[in-house]
């Protein structure tokens, strides 16, 4: 089919469902069909159904949501005045360049470091780079169209972690406003983006654990699994574990809920039972609270259970010393160079997209060892 053909049913999709939303087919909270059923429907491209559904975005119709569908959203949002033009781009000024530099946290190693690597590489007086600390989704949407409405020359954001992505970085890429990603990617959306290889540095936290004779190995995440890189990184353990012929056994959203008595002294039994020996934590937090929970219940680590975890936790944390953990390198700082880099290309005029995929290392500390049946 011609693109031109394409193009006009593009147009015909989003109409057509506007006037199903508009005349209730479609009531605020419903699910429209999907990308992949509006192509069959119509008998049009998966990319053309996309860019249907991503202008009723734009409009503010529906409210799209990684893994889930897209969902109408109340009338009050609909016609929200986007914060971009394309046909207004970032100019290019004179001197200084102001950049954006969104991160959730400044007070652990791994945002410490890729903030340390943004700032060498966009030095003062070329570039004058501004942090924003990002609380949720919604302090996330509200600080990007803030930057964009005070001009800003580009942004680096290493985005909340969340289910789906916001409208406006949706608008951010269909104008072409010069934004980089860090630690994430948006499947379906031609970004550039600088990740590591979680898969990878799941495996090899898991080979390390096994190659010490562990087979009772249990993954932890504080977030759900519908979250992006945790989901990237159960799915590793999980593969890396049918690999081997070893049972699988996770514990989903554990410490979000401080009250969650029950599933703690659960966790601790059945690691006085020998029934668990070692923990992959899918974060540098989740892994000092689970040794400050040994700790309570008088579990040695590594004697009774072994932990590694993604990214070293901060010795203000641990109350250890740095090097105790055995922890999963990203190459933090990496990947704040690279993202700077990226950034740059776009601002002197680069048009094509790139994914930079950074390669995980293993630092073995003090937290790892021989599970005791093995040791007797």
């Amino acid at each position: 089919m011609a693109e031109s053909t394409n193009d006009c049913l593009y147009e015909k999709i989003q109409h057509d469902l506007m006037a199903k939303i508009q005349d209730g087919t479609y009531p605020p909270g419903a699910r429209i069909p999907s990308e992949l059923r509006l192509a069959k429907e119509y008998g049009v491209s998966r990319i053309t159904a996309i860019k249907a559904l991503t202008e009723l975005s734009l409009n503010g119709y529906i409210n799209r949501q990684q893994g889930k569908g897209s969902f109408v959203n109340p009338p009050n949002m609909r016609f929200r005045p986007s914060a971009l033009l394309a046909t207004r781009p970032p100019a290019e000024v004179e001197g200084t360049r102001r950049i954006g530099l969104m991160i959730p946290e400044y007070f652990d190693y791994h945002s410490g470091n890729i903030i340390r690597g943004i700032l060498q590489t966009l030095p003062y007086p070329d570039y004058y780079v501004t942090i924003i600390i990002s609380q949720n989704e919604k302090h996330e949407e509200y600080a990007l169209n803030d930057l964009t409405q005070q001009g800003y020359a580009g942004v680096l954001l290493f985005p909340v972690d969340s289910e789906y992505y916001s409208d406006i970085i949706l608008q951010m890429q269909v104008n072409k406003y010069p934004l980089v990603l860090m630690d994430r990617y948006f499947p379906g959306i031609s970004c550039n983006s600088v990740v590591c290889d979680n898969r990878a540095g799941t495996s090899i936290a898991i080979e390390h654990l096994i190659a010490h004779g562990h087979e009772k190995i249990v993954f932890f995440a504080d977030a759900s699994y519908q979250e992006q890189i945790t989901s990237i990184r159960y799915d590793s353990y999980v593969k890396t574990m049918i690999r081997h012929n070893l049972a699988m056994m996770n514990y989903e959203n554990f410490f979000r809920d401080e009250i969650d008595s029950l599933n703690h002294h659960t966790f601790i039994e059945r690691v006085q039972r020998g029934e668990i020996t070692a923990v992959v934590a899918s974060n540098s937090h989740i892994a000092v609270k689970i040794a400050n929970l040994c700790k309570s219940n008088h579990i040695d680590i590594p004697g009774q259970l072994s932990i590694v975890c993604f990214d070293r936790p901060e010795i203000g944390e641990t109350m250890t010393g740095e090097s105790f953990f055995t922890y999963v390198e990203q190459n933090s700082m990496q990947m704040g160079q690279s993202a700077a880099k990226l950034l740059d290309a776009m601002l002197r005029g680069a048009t094509e997209s790139k994914r930079i995929v950074l390669e995980p290392r293993l630092v073995i500390n003090a937290s790892t060892g021989t599970p005791e049946a093995c040791r007797a």
